[in-house]
């Protein structure tokens, strides 16, 4: 077991908005997480099944910057899901007593996942 932090931020700033504002959520710490840092996957063409380890409380998808695959979290009953942005990681907080998380491709992509 490992200690994983994650933590996201987004600040707003600029021309048309009426005030600067910053959200940045509490510092996820899992100290119970995954052995390992971050591996490879070959995603295949479809839907993929990623088997969740013990103590994941979250994960990461990064496919490389200048990846064109189109990928996303399937929704249930055959929903839309989520769609991820071309070429940009993508984090998750995953339910506890999850098994696996689903990840469709238009095409193989090797991605790195982090499990938090």
């Amino acid at each position: 077991m490992s200690t994983i932090k994650t933590q996201i931020s987004v600040k707003s700033s600029g021309d048309g908005l009426v005030e600067e504002s910053e959200w940045k959520p509490t510092l996820m710490t899992n100290t119970s997480g995954p052995a390992g840092g971050p591996y490879k996957h070959l995603l295949a063409t479809g839907v993929n099944s990623l088997t969740v380890p013990t103590g994941a409380m979250g994960i990461t998808v990064q496919p490389p910057a200048a990846s064109i695959a189109r990928l996303n979290l399937p929704g249930v009953s055959g929903g839309t899901g989520m769609i991820m942005r071309t070429g940009h990681a993508s984090t998750n907080p995953i339910p506890t007593a999850t098994s696996s998380v689903l990840v469709a491709s238009d095409r193989e992509e090797l991605v790195y996942i982090h499990w938090g």
